[in-house]
């Protein structure tokens, strides 16, 4: 699986503290729409695993909303390296990363965030993907045809002795701010939910499942 290797790699290696210092680990997960109930099941049974394990200092997790999705942090903390190394090759670990590779459309490769007693649960920012084509369209057609329709139909009488490059020139100048600051924006607020919502996935409504 990419990025499970890292762990144990340059990128860890550059910031894994002292042997018998405590060394945190922080796992984010954003689970597929569909897979929210079973991904929260993987993680806690993981957590369960690691609470019971040799040097495990702390396992929790923390969900939170994230638009019409839910996204999760846990943070483990072990006493020492060797307890971490220990960790890393047992087989409850194993069985997460192997099923966090289905409930995600990208896992992110787990990180080793520090060795102080005081490792917030912190969950970064993730850059939303941005709607599909199709449906933008559907959005723009939605705000460009009733606009130049109203627009040609108010300014026709006033415009229709000038010649044709003056007539679409005030057309553009009234019609494209009107589209950049007020329709668009609003068509777009009103569809929010349609272009957000996954590819043969209905939207999680925030609230359907709380913390865990």
């Amino acid at each position: 699986m990419a990025g499970v290797s890292s762990i144990e790699g340059a990128r860890a290696a550059d910031t894994m503290p002292e042997p018998g210092t405590p060394i945190s680990l922080r796992i984010v997960v954003h689970p597929r729409p569909e897979r929210l109930a079973e991904c929260r099941q993987a993680l806690a049974a993981m957590l369960a695993a690691a609470r019971a394990a040799a040097g495990c200092r702390l396992a929790m997790p923390v969900w939170q909303s994230a638009g019409p999705a839910w996204a999760g942090c846990a943070v483990i903390r072990f006493d020492s390296r060797s307890a971490y190394r220990l960790w890393c090759r047992s087989e409850a670990w194993r069985c997460w990363l192997n099923a966090r590779a289905g409930l995600e459309d990208a896992p992110a490769a787990p990180e080793i965030v520090g060795s102080d007693d005081d490792v917030e649960l912190v969950l970064p920012q993730r850059r939303p993907a941005p709607p599909p084509r199709h449906k933008m369209a559907v959005v723009m057609m939605v705000s460009v045809y009733p606009t130049i329709t109203l627009l040609l139909w108010l300014l026709s009488p006033l415009v229709e002795s000038y010649p044709l490059p003056m007539r679409t020139l005030i057309l553009s100048v009234v019609m494209v701010p009107l589209m950049v600051w007020f329709i668009v924006p609003w068509v777009t607020r009103r569809f929010a939910g349609w272009l957000a919502a996954s590819r043969g996935a209905g939207r999680l409504r925030p609230g359907a499942a709380g913390p865990g």
